[in-house]
């Protein structure tokens, strides 16, 4: 089995591309920031920090979309199924959810439970991440979505966009329904915005630079929220509404796929010096989600580490601390990850390897024998 080094893969990376992913990463931190710290800003007013909490809110959604269209750039010419990639995710899941559990029963004052364990053995069953299971499942069904994808010319790729566009994004959006859409297929949807991206639009004689869809992006984004604040009014009067004021930045809303589609073209056009530092930060990344949205540490972060942050509601360091916050986060995980990285995935590579040997030769042959075969 041909094996290649973590130095290789990460000096072979695009640093624009991997710049993207640390900034996706740090956009879903903030969120986070914004989500599980109880500012509970009145309806009744708009405030500086209000908007700025509500901005960092719709942020995180962008970078979920942004994750799934990385992944979708780079796996949509995949010739082939890779199980020890498959197995390599599974385990980095795995690992730190039986750490967690086990350090916070230890060490965290939480009660032991069979339910608790199970959960913990198989976290994507459980879906003890969501973003990681409804990955993982993409990334399993990424061969066959890539032969549909790869088999469309330009205009067929086009309409099938356009379809899903407008189930899975448009009437959403106005009706606030999910249209029969859940997380597995939007991922579906925003992988092939991607692909289309890396198969045909990429490849027209088109001179605009990544300067020019980083800017419509921005502006997409302002107008956008623009509602944020006309709802924020509205709500002075109505309440309801106010406290829906980031209705249009949910996953699936117009908002959020516009801006990120924009975004991520300005992205793979610009062209940046390959960095060491930047595509090293980048491996970490999916780890540092991991970590830090563990049921266990996620708790611990948000009311032990960073609970005193609803106190700073009407600070002028709330800006600040927030941005602090998302930095310690993400430097403090990504060196727990690099070191797992470095001393766990590579004590274990070859292992995974001689695995993932056995369940390919296992596979050839049940789908070879003659009941297949016959079938």
């Amino acid at each position: 089995m041909e094996t290649i080094s973590s130095q290789n893969k990460i000096s072979g990376r695009q640093s624009n591309i991997e710049l993207l992913r640390i900034i996706s990463m740090i956009l879903i931190i903030l969120f986070h920031f914004s989500t599980y710290v109880d500012f509970g800003f009145p309806t009744s007013s708009i405030s500086l920090n209000r908007l700025w909490v509500q901005f960092l809110y719709s942020g995180g959604r962008i970078g979920v979309n942004l994750f799934v269209m990385i992944s979708g750039y780079f796996l949509i010419t995949s010739q082939r199924f890779k199980t020890e990639k498959a197995l390599k995710l599974w385990t980095q899941v795995f690992t730190y959810s039986v750490l967690a559990f086990a350090a916070f029963v230890v060490f965290g004052g939480e009660a032991f439970g069979v339910k608790k364990l199970i959960k913990a053995v198989l976290p994507m069953t459980y879906q003890e991440w969501w973003f990681a299971s409804a990955y993982f499942i993409l990334y399993l069904f990424s061969p066959f979505i890539n032969k549909l994808l790869t088999g469309f010319d330009r205009k067929t790729y086009q309409k099938f966009l356009a379809l899903a566009f407008v189930l899975w994004s448009v009437i959403p959006t106005f009706t606030n329904t999910p249209f029969l859409c859940n997380q597995f297929i939007w991922f579906v949807f925003v992988y092939s915005v991607a692909g289309y991206i890396r198969l045909h639009f990429n490849s027209r004689d088109d001179s605009a630079g990544g300067g020019r869809y980083l800017l419509l992006s921005a502006a997409a984004y302002a107008v956008s929220f623009l509602s944020v604040i006309a709802l924020d009014l509205i709500g002075i009067k109505i309440p309801t509404l106010g406290e829906h004021a980031t209705y249009f930045f949910a996953m699936q809303r117009l908002p959020s796929i516009i801006v990120s589609t924009f975004l991520f073209i300005g992205f793979t056009r610009i062209r940046i010096k390959n960095s060491r530092v930047i595509n090293t930060l980048a491996s970490s990344v999916f780890g540092v989600y991991l970590i830090h949205e563990n049921p266990y540490v996620r708790v611990f972060i948000w009311t032990k580490v960073f609970g005193g942050a609803s106190g700073l509601a009407g600070s002028k360091l709330l800006v600040a601390y927030s941005l602090g916050v998302a930095f310690a986060i993400f430097v403090f995980c990504a060196a727990i990850e690099l070191l797992r990285i470095n001393t766990l995935e590579r004590f274990c590579s070859k292992l995974l390897g001689k695995i993932s040997d056995k369940i390919v030769e296992k596979t050839e042959r049940i789908f070879s024998g003659r009941f297949f075969e016959k079938t």
